[in-house]
């Protein structure tokens, strides 16, 4: 429920707080939140608002498609691409191809 609630933060914060810049490869920021992003998913979110700093050690997620069970952690690490207002990552999981941005 946590992560959840810190996901919608997030993405109220980066919809809602104006324009999303990005710092760094793998970072977005605006006036309201900075996030950080890793090889497999979100690593941070840090805002003025909000203290302490959230870390993340794992973003994984499991899904079920066509009857079969897919966990991220399983999968062969995602292609990752970052531009200046988005970080999207791609998996190939059998036959399906997830992309989470």
């Amino acid at each position: 429920m946590r992560r959840m609630l810190l996901a919608l933060v997030l993405g109220g914060c980066l919809v809602g707080g104006g324009r999303p810049v990005a710092l760094a490869p793998g970072s977005l920021s605006n006036q309201r939140v900075t996030a950080q992003f890793g090889d497999r998913g979100l690593l941070s979110l840090a805002a003025p608002a909000l203290t302490p700093t959230y870390r993340f050690v794992h973003d994984d997620f499991a899904i079920t498609l066509d009857g079969q069970r897919f966990d991220s952690r399983a999968l062969p690490a995602p292609m990752r691409t970052a531009t200046k207002d988005r970080v999207r990552y791609a998996w190939t999981a059998g036959a399906h191809h997830l992309v989470v941005e």
